[in-house]
């Protein structure tokens, strides 16, 4: 039997999706994949789409991807 890749849900129904053991390998993937789709936010503030600093739209878009993409790999209190 082959080992199931990262992005594939591993939850058979609702109990185990919420249960805590099994939520953050549940929602790690997805949770990186759209907070770090927050860098199209300063392209949209560059480009004047949005009324926003781009400046502050970097600071703030930093901030997340750095929280999900590095606190979360690196802190083992999180995956608890």
């Amino acid at each position: 039997m082959s080992k199931p890749s990262e992005t594939t849900s591993k939850w058979k129904n609702n109990n185990d999706l919420m249960s805590s053991k099994n939520l953050h390998n549940n929602v790690k993937i997805y949770l990186q994949i759209f907070q770090t789709a927050a860098l199209l936010e300063i392209f949209h503030s560059s480009i004047g789409l949005v009324r926003s600093n781009p400046l502050l739209a970097f600071l703030q878009a930093l901030s997340r991807i750095m929280v999900t993409w590095f606190v979360f790999n690196v802190s083992e209190t999180v995956k608890i």
